[in-house]
């Protein structure tokens, strides 16, 4: 009798121990998960400050290469429009190379001229086309305000208004960007003259005055 109840009570010593483990082994396993579960929560975390900071450098380099394209671009487009000024100036000079001629030898020294003018011109076209310099077209386009400039308007009876009648300085772009408008003139209906409406028409014979007899 002493024999089996101090078996069972081994027994049972045993069991109890089994569950204590077990009991041990499960709370152990529910404080890793929970450490694995901030550890996770952490890396979440830090992984996000990550990614934000690698957007905000990226928009950083962008902004940086944005600004230095700008700046590039703008000294460009100062350079250009004062080299557009010295075409515009040569442009004047060939037209007015000519004029008050009056012998043959002046005739011929201004015809020099005005083909040393000209290769200079088409010569710097020629350079600025090579660095994204393009003119626009103007004469017989449609009215463009992104593009051309109007300083006039023109009655014609040829043409549809809006129509670019006349260009009084060429325009450019830089890059596919405006550097400067065409200015132009440009055509409008031509208004109809209004006619006076027709005077009464006087009669042919006043009515005699009364008592008077014809």
């Amino acid at each position: 009798m002493d024999e089996t109840t101090e078996k069972e009570k081994a027994e049972f010593e045993e069991e109890a121990s089994g569950e204590d483990e077990a009991a041990g082994a499960l709370s152990e396993a529910e404080t890793l998960k929970k450490e694995l579960e901030a550890k996770l929560s952490a890396f979440s975390e830090l992984n996000d400050k990550y990614l934000r900071k690698c957007a905000d450098f990226d928009n950083y380099r962008k902004r940086m290469e944005k600004e230095k394209y700008d700046i590039a671009a703008f000294a460009t487009e100062n350079l250009m429009r004062e080299l557009l000024n010295v075409i515009d100036n040569f442009d004047r000079a060939f037209e007015h190379a000519a004029k008050g001629c009056e012998n043959e030898a002046c005739v011929k020294a201004a015809a020099s001229i005005k083909e040393g003018i000209n290769h200079t011109v088409k010569s710097m076209h020629s350079t600025l086309t090579r660095f994204g310099l393009e003119p626009i077209t103007a004469e017989g386009e449609k009215f463009d305000h992104s593009l051309h400039e109007a300083l006039g308007e023109e009655e014609r009876t040829d043409v549809e208004p809006g129509m670019i009648v006349k260009e009084l300085q060429k325009g450019y772009l830089l890059k596919k960007r405006l550097l400067r408008p065409s200015r132009v003139i440009i055509s409008k209906a031509a208004q109809k003259s209004e006619v006076p409406p027709d005077a009464e028409s006087a009669p042919d014979s006043e009515p005699s005055p009364e008592g008077t007899v014809h």
